[in-house]
């Protein structure tokens, strides 16, 4: 197995965004600036997220780190209560999601500041639209087992690509309303044309490229949090071969067993559009704009 992280970026965006995880002196509050924004409007989004790779077993992320997070956080879309059902489904599948507060655990910390096993990301998007984070490369064969009844039910994709689709809103009092879906795309890749309607009216055809794809609705989750509160999301590995264990574990040939934990928090960044921004985002370089990843899917 190998886990890459592969969302697309270029690295000058790290440092036009300053430090996306700060510091202890500053309860690891990010300080975003609005004047390189990629993304305008009063419901933007900004996701940072960073992917922490140690060798399977390490204490730490086994076990230390969930003794010092909140892991009754799990609700279900429109519930504001937790979920314990559902999180006994993510559980008994392999999925582990706790919340983190304001003072970050000093290990979980020097974690995200170490340069070596620490991959750190940023994204700007709207309210209710998607993004993928794609937990890994593709695998030449992925097999697994989905508990959903009574008894667990073995799958087997080829070629498949395990990935979180991940819905921000804007909640109450500042507040982000995160929505998580596993997914796996498998197969080989097809190419599909569809007719498109311009806005005004002139129809055009479009390309894409798709594969065959399993999303489990069913485990999908919510958890709100603050602009300086946090969510990892990790595995439980002692399941044999979970659903979540394809998300989270490396069994490469050659090295030793890997797992990951995937570190998230989102805070709402209004830029509203007024003609300097405007004229800002149009005279701007490009390789000044790609510095920064935006995300445009569709809403629901």
């Amino acid at each position: 197995m190998r886990l890459l992280l592969v969302v697309p970026i270029v690295v000058g965006c790290m440092a036009l965004s300053g430090c996306l995880w700060g510091n202890r002196q500053t309860k690891s509050v990010h300080s975003y600036s609005s004047a390189m924004v990629g993304v305008l409007g009063e419901d933007v989004v900004h996701l940072d997220y960073a992917v922490i790779e140690r060798t399977l077993g390490e204490s730490y992320l086994t076990r230390e780190l969930w003794k010092e997070t909140d892991e009754e956080v799990v609700r279900v879309e429109g519930d504001p209560a937790a979920s314990l059902e559902r999180k006994t489904h993510l559980v008994n599948n392999g999925f582990r999601i706790g919340q983190v507060g304001a003072l970050m655990p000093t290990k979980l910390q020097d974690a995200l500041d170490s340069k070596r096993g620490c991959e750190k990301r940023q994204i700007q998007m709207h309210g209710g639209h998607e993004t993928v984070l794609s937990c890994g490369s593709p695998w030449p064969e992925c097999r697994c087992q989905i508990v959903r009844g009574e008894r667990p039910v073995s799958v087997e994709f080829e070629r498949a690509q395990c990935q979180l689709v991940v819905e921000p809103s804007l909640a109450e009092e500042g507040h982000i309303r995160l929505r998580f879906t596993p997914r796996i795309h498998h197969g080989d890749l097809r190419t599909d044309y569809r007719s498109v309607r311009e806005a005004d009216g002139l129809l055009h055809w479009e390309r894409q490229e798709n594969s065959s794809e399993e999303i489990y609705s069913w485990l999908s989750w919510t958890v709100t949090v603050a602009p300086d509160e946090y969510i990892v999301i990790g595995t439980i590995f002692d399941r044999g071969e979970s659903l979540g264990e394809q998300f989270f574990l490396t069994n490469e040939e050659g090295r030793p067993l890997v797992q990951r934990l995937l570190v998230v928090r989102a805070a709402h960044v209004p830029t509203p559009v007024d003609p300097a921004e405007e004229n800002f985002n149009r005279r701007s370089p490009l390789a000044l704009r790609a510095g920064m990843i935006t995300a445009r899917g569709r809403g629901d």
